[in-house]
C-alpha cells in the first residue's frame, strides 16, 4: 500500500475519532454537524478503498503498491488537500 493511501486512511480515521463542533454551543447543531463530519469520513473512506480494491482497474491513474509520483491517482491527491497542513504530508502529493 504506498504512503498515501497510508496518510489518508489515518488522517480519515482521526477526523472521525475527533469530537466536533464548531462552538455553536447549541446540541442539536453539534450532533448534526457530527453526523456530516462521520458521513464525510465515511464517503473518504470508500473513495480510498476503490483504489485498494483488486477488483477490475477503479481507478486506471493508480498503482496501490507504487509511490512513484507519476502513478499517484488525482483523485488520492486531490482528497489529500485539507490534509496539507498535518504533519506526514508531502508537498509532491499536491495536484
Amino acid at each position: 500500500m504506498s504512503d498515501l493511501v497510508m496518510f489518508l486512511l489515518a488522517e480519515i480515521a482521526a477526523d472521525e475519532a475527533d469530537p466536533y463542533c464548531d462552538g455553536a454551543g447549541e446540541y442539536q447543531r453539534c450532533a448534526e454537524q457530527s453526523d456530516r463530519r462521520h458521513l464525510e469520513c465515511e464517503a473518504k473512506r470508500r473513495i480510498v478503498e476503490l483504489h485498494i480494491s483488486r477488483g477490475f482497474g477503479w481507478c486506471e491513474h493508480y498503482s496501490p503498491f507504487d509511490d512513484n509520483i507519476d502513478d499517484l491517482c488525482p483523485t488520492l491527491r486531490l482528497l489529500a488537500i485539507p490534509y496539507a497542513d498535518r504533519p506526514g504530508f508531502r508537498e509532491e502529493w499536491r495536484p
